[in-house]
């Protein structure tokens, strides 16, 4: 048998855990992750709520987030099928509890997927839905997805 120095080691031979803590995050992950939670965040929800009341500059500010978002790596990525799901499950609904009655099946296509983006992306969707109420913001859910499919068809890069 061989010998064992560390008792860490030997710990964990025993098969006990070791205890060293998991390892701190560096610098750029963090950063790395702020960035995109920042992205995500920067497109406003009450805005994309009320995106057809919008004013010209109100209107072109959140369409420029709407690009930019797509645009990152994490979005683009997403399939084009990816994007077109989401587009038809909610295009598909005629009144707003139809609406909330989509979160599920999106919570379903979020849970099938391998990708943290693909399921970020879909839970952003769910958390626009949660705050609708009227059916206004059914019609503005369904011009901003429209607007996410067509930046999408631009700038994705996995045409899948």
């Amino acid at each position: 048998m061989a010998k064992i120095n560390d008792l860490s080691k030997l710990g964990e031979a025993a098969g006990f855990k070791s205890s060293n803590p998991p390892k701190k995050k560096s610098y750029n992950e963090h950063k790395n992750k702020d960035k995109q939670q920042n992205s995500m965040t920067k497109l406003d929800i009450h805005k994309i709520l009320s995106i057809n009341s919008l004013g010209l500059e109100e209107l072109r500010t959140l369409l420029d987030d709407v690009e930019g978002f797509v645009k990152q790596k994490e979005v683009s990525n997403l399939t084009a099928g990816q994007v077109r799901t989401i587009y038809a499950i909610i295009q598909e609904v005629e009144d707003i509890k139809g609406l909330h009655l989509k979160r599920p099946e999106l919570a379903f296509v979020a849970a099938k997927q391998d990708s943290n983006n693909v399921k970020e992306v879909l839970n952003f969707f769910m958390d626009i839905i949660k705050q609708a109420t009227t059916k206004e913001h059914l019609q503005n859910i369904k011009d901003f997805t429209a607007s996410f499919l067509k930046y999408h068809k631009l700038y994705g890069t996995n045409k899948q």
